[in-house]
């Protein structure tokens, strides 16, 4: 898989096995810029009708085009969408994954063309065994039991993740902040983590919050090495 990794930040002195930073929520150029100068990996998009964070293709072509070719990944979240609007908006948008939250079949995620990550919502580690006909995912993101699709922003038994299979990159998202993202990098050793409301100050992106985010992620090289 190519170009899965954000360019290099010169400011930025971290290990290359550091966990990858996906940012997510993205609402405004600022947003993104503040994102991209911490050293985020990937930036998030959210297309779910009725979330705060719903983007339109218009407000997120704007956000791409501000930042120019040299951006960092973009995913686009979906719950359970039409396929052909999912196309659509990955095309218009110019997205290289997208994050499927809902009841997505394989064969649903594999029909659709388009790198994709799944949810999977862990109860105990027999969840696991749901990640097995998702063949094709490039990565998993892992959430708590409970958090609903696309997240709630509520913590859970990181630990869980650390008995993710080790050939698959997972992902753990739900109530993470800058004051125990490294904790629960220590607990899961995750290939990644994802974040939004932990970044925010009144409902808006916190660029402070973004980067000692992204600084105390990064700050553990020690993470799971997967190579699916």
């Amino acid at each position: 898989m190519t170009n899965t990794l954000g360019p290099n930040n010169p400011g930025n002195a971290v290990n290359s096995h550091s966990p990858k930073v996906k940012i997510c929520g993205i609402m405004a150029p600022a947003d993104a810029q503040a994102a991209v100068a911490a050293g985020a990996d990937f930036l998030g998009f959210v297309f779910v009708k009725g979330r705060r964070r719903c983007m339109t293709v218009a407000d997120t072509r704007e956000i791409m085009q501000a930042l120019g070719p040299s951006r960092p990944p973009a995913v686009g979240l979906f719950v359970d969408e039409a396929p052909a609007t999912v196309g659509q908006i990955v095309r218009e948008c110019a997205l290289q994954f997208v994050q499927l939250c809902g009841a997505e079949t394989p064969d649903y995620c594999a029909a659709l063309g388009v790198p994709y990550w799944k949810v999977i919502n862990l109860h105990s580690p027999a969840d696991y065994e749901r990640m097995a006909p998702y063949t094709g995912a490039a990565a998993f993101l892992l959430e708590g039991a409970d958090n609903g699709p696309g997240g709630t922003g509520q913590t859970w038994d990181w630990g869980l993740a650390a008995d993710a299979p080790r050939d698959r990159r997972v992902l753990i998202a739900g109530g993470l902040n800058p004051n125990n993202v490294a904790a629960a990098i220590a607990q899961a050793r995750p290939w990644g983590v994802d974040v939004s409301s932990g970044v925010e100050t009144g409902g808006k992106k916190d660029p402070e919050k973004i980067a000692a985010f992204i600084r105390l992620a990064k700050q553990d090289p020690a993470i799971r090495e997967q190579s699916p």
